[in-house]
């Protein structure tokens, strides 16, 4: 469920999963967002917690929280990226971004608002050559 910053429900994303459970990479839309999904918000996927992460897409998210070992939210776009404020009680948030101009510019963007809140903020991009931390965990 992705949800605004008061945590009420906007949006759910549906991923359409292939037998073997990998995304469906056959069909003409694998992926699709139902509901709005205006600045601010996160699909949820751990409480909060002092230090989390947050990251672009789910499986993003989840393939970062696996690697990191920290709670997580998918904020859904760069847009977000660049618009999310930490929960109350968020001391430190690593930004697990993905690789490419929009991506590492919406990291910074969300960066700084990050560290002008006082919330350490620190960023992190996967390794080369992986455009995101579920492409690096899938080559694992």
């Amino acid at each position: 469920a992705i949800c605004d910053a008061e945590g009420a429900f906007t949006a759910v994303e549906v991923t359409y999963l292939a037998p073997n459970g990998q995304k469906a990479w056959d069909l003409r839309l694998a992926r699709k967002t139902v509901g709005p999904v205006p600045a601010g918000t996160a699909a949820r996927l751990d409480p909060a917690a002092p230090e989390m992460l947050v990251a672009e897409g789910v499986f993003t998210t989840l393939s970062a929280t696996e690697r990191f070992g920290l709670p997580g939210w998918a904020l859904m776009s760069t847009r977000n990226l660049k618009t999310w404020c930490a929960p109350p009680g968020v001391r430190s948030v690593l930004i697990a971004a993905d690789r490419g101009l929009d991506g590492a510019a919406s990291a910074q963007i969300l960066a700084a608002r990050l560290q002008r809140q006082g919330v350490a903020a620190r960023i992190e991009f996967p390794p080369e050559p992986f455009g995101d931390w579920n492409d690096a965990a899938a080559s694992a």
